[in-house]
C-alpha cells in the first residue's frame, strides 16, 4: 500500500514533496557546480588540476545541495502543517463563537416568551417587542 506520506530515495523525501525537492536540488547543484567551475578556471592551474578541483568541489556542492534542499522542503512542509493547524483552530473558534451567539439569541427569545406567557396568564398587557425587533 502506498500513500502520499510514503518516503522515497536515500534522502527520505515525502512522495508529495519530491518534485519540489528534486527541482530545488538540481537548481542548487547546477548553480553550485557552475560557481565551482568558474572559481577553478580562475585559479589558472593546469587542465588536469582544474578538472580534479572541479570534481572534488562538485561532490561537496552536491552533498550540500541535497542537504539544503531537504531542509528547505521539510521547512516548507512544516509551515504548511502549522498553517493547516492554525486554520483548524480558527474554524473551531468560529464555530464555538457561533454556538455562543445562537445560545444567547435563544436565551433572549426564551426569556421574552416566558415574560409574554406570564403576562398573558395574569391578564396583563404585553407590548414588549420580540428580540428580533429590539
Amino acid at each position: 500500500m502506498t500513500g502520499e506520506r510514503d518516503r522515497e530515495s536515500i534522502w527520505s523525501v515525502e512522495r508529495g514533496t519530491k518534485n519540489f525537492y528534486f527541482a530545488l536540488f538540481i537548481f542548487q547543484s547546477i548553480i553550485g557546480i557552475g560557481a565551482v567551475t568558474w572559481w577553478a578556471v580562475l585559479q589558472h592551474k593546469s587542465p588536469l588540476e582544474t578538472a580534479i578541483t572541479i570534481w572534488q568541489e562538485s561532490a561537496l556542492v552536491i552533498a550540500t545541495s541535497a542537504g539544503t534542499a531537504i531542509v528547505i522542503t521539510e521547512t516548507g512542509r512544516f509551515i504548511m502543517v502549522l498553517a493547516r493547524s492554525f486554520e483548524e483552530f480558527l474554524e473551531k473558534r468560529r464555530q464555538r463563537r457561533d454556538a455562543e451567539v445562537r445560545a444567547e439569541v435563544t436565551a433572549r427569545w426564551v426569556a421574552w416568551n416566558n415574560r409574554r406567557i406570564a403576562a398573558e396568564k395574569n391578564n396583563e398587557p404585553f407590548d414588549e417587542p420580540p428580540p428580533s425587533v429590539a
